[in-house]
């Protein structure tokens, strides 16, 4: 079981990465708030990039993944977090 999944960006689907199932019509988003599994409950943290979607285990991501993303989400809106996505992609990206 990871603690992670991710769809090409052009899905509007994702799998929960804690029990597989399909969550449907969660994207695309750059919505920073916990969202809920509709199948297991998991809290899931869910957004889009360029090349993927990500859904995010909230409870079984590392400890600097969790305490990443409540810092996040306790100081920055909507705006800010897809910035800091945008721009973590950037750096990914390889050089050409």
């Amino acid at each position: 079981m990871s603690w992670f999944r991710t769809s090409p960006s052009r899905s509007s689907d994702i799998q929960c990465p804690r029990c597989e199932c399909t969550v449907v019509g969660c994207l695309p988003s750059g919505d920073h708030h916990l969202s809920s599994c509709p199948h297991c409950e998991a809290k899931l943290i869910v957004f889009s990039m360029t090349a993927k979607n990500v859904a995010i285990d909230a409870d079984r991501s590392p400890r600097e993944i969790q305490s990443v993303f409540q810092w996040m989400q306790q100081h920055f809106d909507e705006l800010e977090f897809v910035s800091v996505i945008t721009a973590v992609e950037e750096l990914c990206k390889p050089a050409g």
